[in-house]
């Protein structure tokens, strides 16, 4: 059982619906309720999809190309890294540009 509740805190931290959820009202501000149940409905089953998929063929696919978990981890990170990077960058320079536009000087 606790194994269990520890797969699933990791998978809602990994999926993170609650994060999903303001991205999908922007996407769908424009149609009724009908057609949004409708797409959440889709968006739901395309995931499921996606996700079982690769807890059923992910390992395969993984050895198949000769890669590691650890390996995996280790670029993941250096992904997450590098975007982490570019987005402060992105804040960076719209504060700057902000400050330009307003005449402020830091």
């Amino acid at each position: 059982m606790i194994e269990f509740i520890q797969t699933f805190v990791f998978l809602f931290a990994v999926i993170d619906p609650l994060g999903s959820v303001p991205v999908f009202l922007e996407a769908t501000k424009s149609y009724d309720s009908k057609i949004k149940k409708e797409k959440a409905i889709k968006a739901i089953l395309y995931a499921a999809f996606i996700f079982v998929f690769f807890i059923v063929k992910g390992q395969i696919i993984m050895e198949t190309m000769n890669i590691s978990l650890s390996v995996f981890q280790i670029q993941k990170t250096i992904c997450n890294i590098r975007e982490a990077k570019r987005l402060s960058k992105i804040k960076l320079s719209a504060s700057l540009l902000l400050c330009v536009e307003k005449k402020y000087y830091i």
